[in-house]
């Protein structure tokens, strides 16, 4: 999975007959010119930013598009940076894509307007008179505006374009995606069943079905020396208390898991970990943590839910962050708190300490396989959380986010379950009534740090309906 920075193409506008007469002069159009490089400079802190240059013209205008298009961009800023002619704008909206989001920047040069204006000082504010002239053009032509105002110390401003790129590149990136589902829907939870169909029309990802019985042949073509090397680096950095057959049992089954992402290029996996011909084939199912799965920005979910996988790439792709599979278990008014966590295979990289986690029999199935399973046990860390969960929304999808802080604790509150204790910014009793009203499910995506706004865009952008928990 691409986790880089997002790729914007950048526009900036002015008239030609400011060039063409310079009746303000070589220092008035070298100022025009040393602004625009500063746009450039700034946005280059969180983008790769397509810069053809100052576009003067109608013939200019579309080979910048040309140059842009072929950058594969993730969305498009229009900046006019002084008054343009609205041909300039009208050949952009011929040339580039419809699949690719226009960002209208209502730009100004002074982060405090002067008292008073000279004229070419006047002149260098008219940026506003073109994007103004340009957004009813973007109307006529069917096309959202989507407008940001502000100069390029603005950090609102700046701010609010960088989760725009972000949102753009989400969208953009779920449409490249490649999933599996293994091997089919939990017939148990009706919200994890799902429509590939719907999926990848409207999201993007293309759905691959894949049997358990792959799954075991592909663990049984794993060699012993791969399977030992894989046990050593487990005993090296982590506290085993399971038994030397379940750790070499349990390796095969998540190597082999590691090779079925490889086998068919995934950048993510929904397993149904509860399927009875898992166990019978493997004896266990796959719960240790396979760094070449997650070091490459790929993700696991459990019991087939093929909704919360795109929603932890949404969130991977957004941030880059590692992201937890979880489940809100229960509450607490009083401490105004969730209970959140899972079992199988999640990303260690959520948890408090590294050297805390332990390797532990499975207890969901120590019972019943033939052998006790092995499964990393830990806390997450302390910090801001984002929450999201994507449901199925009749004829469209659902975000449904949320926000609080997963609280530091000094003794594990679960026996078993990686988990973590989220404050809710709202109560709680508040919070869950509303995700009950958007029907969001009990499984959520959670990563750290307040991705909210950035959601909402990606929202507006994807055209998903949206609940925002707050």
């Amino acid at each position: 999975m691409n986790v880089s920075k997002p790729k914007i193409g950048l526009i900036v506008t002015a008239n030609e007959w400011f060039w063409k007469y310079k009746m303000f002069g070589d220092k008035f159009l070298e100022e025009i010119d040393q602004d625009a490089k500063s746009i450039v400079s700034k946005l280059s802190e969180f983008a790769e930013v397509i810069y053809p240059g100052i576009v003067l013209n109608e013939e200019q205008a579309a080979e910048t598009v040309g140059k842009i298009e072929r950058e594969n961009v993730d969305a498009l800023i229009i900046c006019p940076i002084i008054w343009a002619s609205d041909i300039i704008f009208l050949r952009v909206l011929k040339e580039i894509s419809r699949e690719i989001p226009i960002l209208l920047w209502f730009y100004s040069p002074y982060e405090k307007l002067p008292s008073f204006l000279n004229v070419s000082d006047f002149i260098k504010t008219t940026g506003t008179v073109g994007a103004l002239q340009f957004t009813h053009i973007l109307k006529r032509s069917g096309r959202k505006v989507i407008a940001v105002v502000g100069g390029k110390g603005d950090t609102a401003a700046i701010n609010e374009i960088c989760e725009y790129a972000k949102a753009a590149k989400a969208v953009k990136g779920l449409k490249r995606m490649k999933i599996g589902l293994l091997p089919w829907r939990y017939q148990d939870i009706a919200n994890t069943w799902c429509d590939e169909f719907k999926i990848t029309t409207i999201l993007g990802p293309k759905t691959y079905r894949i049997s358990s019985y792959e799954l075991f042949k592909i663990s049984q073509s794993i060699s012993e020396s791969e399977i030992e090397s894989f046990i050593n680096q487990l005993k090296e950095k982590y506290e085993i208390k399971v038994s030397e057959k379940s750790l070499r049992v349990s390796a095969r089954a998540s190597l082999g898991l590691a090779k079925i992402f490889d086998k068919y290029d995934l950048d993510g996996i929904a397993i149904q970990d509860l399927d009875d011909e898992i166990h019978e084939m493997l004896k266990t199912r796959p719960c240790l943590y396979v760094p070449s799965i997650f070091e490459k920005g790929r993700v696991v979910s459990m019991e087939g839910d093929v909704h919360t996988l795109i929603a932890m790439l949404i969130l991977k792709i957004i941030t880059g962050y590692p992201v937890l599979f979880s489940e809100i278990y229960t509450f607490d008014k009083n401490e105004n708190i969730i209970l959140m966590g899972h079992t199988t295979m999640l990303d260690i990289n959520m948890a408090r300490d590294p050297k805390e986690i332990k390797i532990i029999p499975d207890c969901e199935y120590e019972k019943f396989d033939e052998v006790e399973g092995a499964y990393m046990y830990f806390i997450c860390k302390e910090g801001p959380v984002t929450m999201l969960s994507l449901v199925d929304d009749m004829d469209r999808y659902r975000i449904v986010v949320g926000r609080g802080y997963s609280l530091p604790l000094s003794e594990p509150r679960i026996e078993g379950y990686s988990h973590m204790v989220v404050r809710t910014d709202l109560p709680v009793d508040l919070f869950l009534k509303e995700a009950a009203k958007a029907g969001a499910g009990q499984h959520w995506a959670v990563t750290y740090g307040d991705h909210v706004s950035t959601l909402k865009k990606f929202a507006e952008l994807s055209g998903l309906n949206a609940t925002i928990i707050e």
